[in-house]
């Protein structure tokens, strides 16, 4: 079968009326609305719960804090306020006649000891005060800090040598090809963090556009105006026609929400304090993660959503076509659905593989590799050529369904009946293709 120029004529007027239609639904706009809404009032909402956070990394809530110290090592009220200063308007106190039987609401009591098996350091509070336990393990940090600095100032270490033992440091385990400088080094976290945000974008795109498509062919189907478009319109430009004008609508509802979440991140900076929300993400082992991949290899990310996009969307189109009535169309999504979740599933588990063949077998298998090829890319697990041998194949299985598609459009359109199922539908294309 192939096709030409009259195949795809009447793509722009079912471009534009469906996109229309959809851009005029009462439920459409009313969800559109509702998510803008709660999008931008979420701004907010984190602002005024991560506010509090955000003040008590200044200053801490505890006016007083009794300081029980029964080893031979002094820890100085000022050693705990040099490792935090958010504790330097707190009130430290050692003198035991001093100490309350009940701890106040901003009252705490560390103790430190020792016994048998080394040294203890034991921290109580009020839990219905004012005191955060956040606050707490502040301070939980800098008593220990303090205690670990006074064991070794006891040995009249001087004071370079004790800030060189307590330089933290990090262990990495990287490829010999990183070792090299041949490639990239990517630990388990970051792996999983780039096949997981790029999993999940993937499959929010995939299930949206099968909801509406299934839903738009279904509605036509159901209203008889499918039979009205058929008469001046080819199957294939009513497909790709629909298809076209959903993708346009997803992304741009998508850019919307993410218009109006910094606009609102804006708006409410002006008068609230959204360093929690920031400092939230700039710390997030997500962020960290992805911070680490090339800003140039974004295209590839693109091209990769646009091939997968397509995919599920003619599959969503055929099983759409498959259905006679609005009653029949949970089961159509229940099928796409299943499907996208099955592969989505099994890319959560690869980054616990690895192996050449696991990355070749995930980057080239039909629709597991529209989830896993171009992270496999990205992480350096793959070239560039066979990233663009699993795009030739993908835009294979494109032109194989689009020619599916094709050849059973019409006939699935007329069709009155139960809905068919996928193996119902080969055969019919097989018997249509025998015809011919």
């Amino acid at each position: 079968m192939k096709w030409n120029k009259k195949d795809f004529t009447g793509t722009g007027k079912v471009f534009s009326f469906t996109l229309f239609q959809q851009l005029k639904s009462k439920a459409n706009l009313v969800s559109f609305a509702i998510m803008l809404i709660l999008i931008g009032a979420s701004v907010p909402v984190m602002a005024f719960f991560m506010g509090d956070k955000s003040q008590s990394a200044e200053f801490s809530t505890l006016e007083k804090v009794y300081l029980s110290n029964e080893t031979d090592y002094e820890v100085k009220p000022e050693m705990i306020q040099q490792e935090d200063p958010s504790f330097a308007q707190t009130l430290f106190i050692w003198d035991e006649s001093q100490f309350p039987e009940t701890l106040g609401e901003r009252e705490a009591k560390v103790s430190i000891a020792e016994d048998a098996t080394g040294y203890r350091i034991l921290l109580s509070y009020d839990v219905f005060g004012e005191v955060k336990e956040e606050e707490m393990s502040r301070l939980q940090s800098a008593v220990e800090k303090a205690f670990f600095n006074a064991r070794y100032q006891s040995l009249d270490i001087s004071e370079e040598a004790l800030s060189l033992l307590s330089t933290p440091f990090d262990i990495t385990v990287e490829t010999e090809g990183a070792y090299t400088g041949e490639g990239e080094s990517y630990d388990f976290e970051s792996r999983f963090w780039v096949q997981y945000v790029y999993s999940i974008l993937v499959m929010i795109v995939s299930l949206f556009s099968s909801i509406y498509i299934i839903r738009i062919v279904v509605e036509e189907k159901s209203s008889k105006l499918v039979e009205l478009l058929m008469v001046s319109v080819k199957p294939l430009a009513l497909i790709v026609g629909k298809i076209l004008a959903v993708m346009v609508y997803l992304f741009g509802t998508f850019i919307s929400w993410i218009g109006v979440y910094l606009i609102s991140y804006g708006i409410t900076g002006l008068f609230m304090d959204v360093s929690g929300i920031k400092n939230a993400v700039l710390s997030s082992d997500a962020f960290s993660s992805l911070t680490h991949i090339d800003p140039l290899l974004i295209p590839v990310v693109l091209i990769s959503l646009l091939l997968g996009y397509l995919t599920f969307s003619i599959l969503s189109g055929i099983f759409g076509t498959a259905c006679s009535s609005m009653d029949e169309v949970e089961g159509a999504n229940t099928s796409v659905t299943f499907l996208v979740l099955c592969v989505y599933l099994i890319t959560c588990f690869l980054p616990n593989f690895s192996g050449e063949w696991v990355f070749v077998v995930s980057s080239l298998c039909p629709l597991l590799s529209i989830f896993c090829a171009p992270v496999q890319y990205v992480l350096g697990n793959i070239g560039l050529g066979l990233l663009v041998l699993s795009w030739l194949i993908q835009i294979g299985v494109i032109y194989l369904l689009a020619r599916l598609c094709a050849k059973i459009y019409f006939d699935l359109l007329m069709y009155r009946g139960s809905r068919l199922k996928f193996r119902q539908i080969l055969t019919i294309a097989k018997r249509k293709g025998a015809s011919k």
